[in-house]
């Protein structure tokens, strides 16, 4: 079963900066269109990497779709090399894609286009193709 909640809470708990985009984004903003999974466009900032790799350690995150038994440990040198990663983990989701961007808009522009949804008992920020708002 998917629990957006927990997963939600956990990152926002942890002190991530994070924007949810795709289909939960959708959903947030009164789409009945179904997802099992969280998309998530991450801050790139030293801080921040860290805090989402320290959020992510203890729930085994790992490539989705990668051959079981690969050499991958997620920890902030890994995040600050790459970009975009696709994971599944322990977590209640079927899968868990981190974003370094959206639509090649980096996070600190996609914070100029964002509508506040007060969700999950936190206000957490989701996309809004409404750029006026």
């Amino acid at each position: 079963m998917t629990d957006y909640e927990a997963v939600i809470r956990r990152l926002a708990r942890s002190g991530v900066e994070f924007i949810i985009v795709g289909g939960m984004a959708a959903v947030l903003h009164g789409s009945a269109r179904l997802t099992q999974d969280l998309d998530v466009v991450y801050r790139r900032t030293p801080d921040n990497i860290g805090r989402l790799a320290k959020c992510l350690r203890d729930v085994n995150p790992y490539l989705r779709g990668a051959p079981a038994g690969l050499p991958f440990h997620l920890d902030a040198d890994t995040i600050r090399h790459g970009l975009n990663f696709t994971l599944t983990t322990d977590l209640p989701l079927s899968k868990l894609p981190l974003w370094q961007q959206n639509d090649n808009v980096p996070f600190e522009q996609s914070r100029n286009v964002l509508l506040t949804a007060p969700n999950f008992g936190d206000a957490r920020r989701t996309t809004t193709d409404d750029s006026n708002r």
